[in-house]
């Protein structure tokens, strides 16, 4: 067989596999890293609508799990920003909810890197002294969940000035190295910052 003639043209790359646009089989791995992420364990309906919107503006992702065994499957594999329990959610009670017994018993420098959440008709919204009894970090009463933005901001907001400092202490001596609270206080200074940028830009206009 002769030799074939070179041409001098060079082939050019293969176009890309886009066979995972069809399939639904991308990971999403890449934003899934670098967005944190709020595990949400409650009942469909316009409350769980209110609450994934006021994540979303707060720049959280919000994943729902099917079950409580769901959720618990999920807890093995990532690192959570925050979890949201409805009490009633597979149960009357959270005295007999496997998801809130487990994250009682959590290592307790993985338990402070999560923003715990539980809501219910049982609870005083925001009240922190509740809060602390059930091992959360905040409790919102059922008719308060129409203003989960506002009272979500303020509970990070409170959250991060408890726990911050000792987030910085913890990497300063080598324990962890990373922790929300830091990464919170980070997303609330560039918050300020775009602020105070958009209000020099105004007054330039």
């Amino acid at each position: 067989m002769p030799p074939r003639e070179d041409t001098g043209k060079i082939s050019p790359p293969p176009a890309p596999d886009i066979s995972w646009l069809s399939s639904g089989k991308e990971e999403k791995k890449e934003v899934i890293e670098d967005t944190p992420m709020f595990l949400i364990v409650m009942n469909k309906g316009p409350g769980l609508t209110t609450i994934m919107d006021a994540l979303d503006d707060e720049g959280f992702l919000p994943v729902l799990a099917d079950s409580i065994d769901d959720a618990l499957d999920r807890m093995q594999f990532v690192n959570y920003t925050g979890i949201i329990l409805h009490t009633r959610f597979e149960g009357s009670s959270i005295d007999t909810n496997n998801l809130h017994d487990f994250i009682k018993k959590m290592n307790m420098f993985r338990r402070r890197n999560i923003h715990y959440t539980l809501i219910g008709p049982e609870f005083k919204t925001l009240y922190d002294l509740e809060a602390l009894s059930y091992s959360a970090n905040l409790v919102v009463n059922d008719n308060d969940v129409p203003h989960f933005d506002l009272i979500l901001r303020k509970s990070l907001f409170d959250n991060q000035k408890l726990f911050g400092p000792l987030a910085d202490a913890l990497i300063k001596e080598g324990k962890i190295t990373a922790s929300i609270w830091i990464d919170l206080r980070g997303k609330a200074e560039q918050k300020v910052k775009s602020a105070v940028l958009k209000d020099l830009l105004e007054v330039n206009v």
